[in-house]
């Protein structure tokens, strides 16, 4: 003989219950809803066009203009240039009017290279120089990763001014330099 307490009852049919909504839950259907009405989507219209009308041709004097609606079937005739007549003997060009500055004269690229690959060579030595104050161990991660970029850069600018690529070699040699002066501070 079982022996029923006073809440068994009341277990038993919450289990019932369970069951019943559980089994109801199962049967029903999920229905799709989908919207019924759709705006449609209007594409908006493209925008006016500026239409330039090309200018006609300058007809010359000796041609006569072609006649509307008629396609040319020739070839178009070049116009002879005007015959030349000589130029008076040894006119020296006229000088520049006062105030206005004279082209500048053009140097030499071979001058011009050796002047920038020695202000070059002096951004990677006063580079080296400021890292050469800086000490590494006592620099936290993030300037450390900066003084080996730094490092980086002279080792890329001394490369590229071995096979003269001044270009190259200038803008690491700059980079270098402002890293550098940046670290030692």
């Amino acid at each position: 003989m079982t022996v029923r307490g006073p809440g068994a009852g009341v277990q038993g049919s919450f289990a019932v219950l369970v069951l019943l909504f559980a089994t109801v839950g199962c049967g029903a259907r999920a229905e799709v809803r989908t919207p019924t009405d759709v705006p449609m989507l209007v594409p908006a219209p493209p925008p006016d066009r500026l239409i330039v009308p090309v200018p006609e041709r300058p007809t010359l004097p000796d041609q006569e203009p072609p006649a509307a609606g008629t396609p040319s079937t020739s070839t178009p005739v070049r116009p002879q240039p005007p015959a030349r007549s000589n130029p008076p003997a040894s006119t020296p060009p006229p000088a520049p009017p006062a105030g206005v500055a004279a082209p500048p004269a053009v140097l030499s690229t071979t001058a011009n290279t050796a002047d920038f690959e020695r202000r070059i060579r002096e951004q990677l030595r006063r580079a080296e120089a400021d890292l050469a104050q800086v000490n590494r161990q006592v620099l936290s991660s993030n300037a450390k990763a900066q003084y080996d970029a730094a490092r980086g850069f002279i080792r890329q600018c001394e490369d590229a001014l071995k096979v003269r690529n001044l270009v190259f070699a200038g803008q690491l040699a700059d980079k270098a330099a402002t890293m550098a002066e940046l670290l030692r501070r």
